[in-house]
């Protein structure tokens, strides 16, 4: 290989760095963007978590801490800050820098707020059914006794 081809090795290489930087900048502004549902979360996972009777991890972080990871097995990797819409890393070996190019559209969809706020709703009916059922069920073994 000679010295022109290394260039335009290292220049395409370098080019991916920055188109990468460019769509993590998109990420965040699309997080961003929707700021105004991100501060509907606290609320809700409050509502989860206490259901929940108040575990730690996301729902907890949630409302405490006001940031919400984007995963749910890993906490301490990238979050969003909830009172802002920021997409940040949690953690030393989190930075946005590391995110890999495979994972562009999972984060995405993972930082749609509408759905997080979709999904916390569905978990609360779902809690509260169970408890209702529960409930229910106590009283119907009243009744036999």
């Amino acid at each position: 290989m000679n010295s022109k081809d290394a260039n335009n090795i290292q220049f395409r290489k370098d080019e991916i760095i920055s188109k990468k930087v460019v769509l993590l900048d998109l990420l965040d502004d699309f997080s961003r963007s929707q700021k105004e549902l991100w501060q509907q979360v606290p609320a809700l996972a409050k509502k989860v978590n206490k259901f929940k009777n108040f575990t730690l991890g996301r729902f907890q972080m949630a409302h405490d801490c006001f940031l919400w990871p984007i995963s749910p097995q890993f906490l301490h990797g990238l979050q969003v800050d909830l009172r802002t819409g920021t997409l940040q890393s949690g953690g030393a070996d989190s930075s946005l820098e590391t995110v890999q190019l495979g994972q562009i559209s999972t984060i995405l969809e993972q930082l749609d707020a509408a759905r997080v706020i979709q999904q916390l709703r569905g978990e609360i009916l779902v809690l509260l059914s169970k408890q209702q059922s529960s409930h229910d069920l106590g009283r119907a073994h009243d009744i036999d006794e």
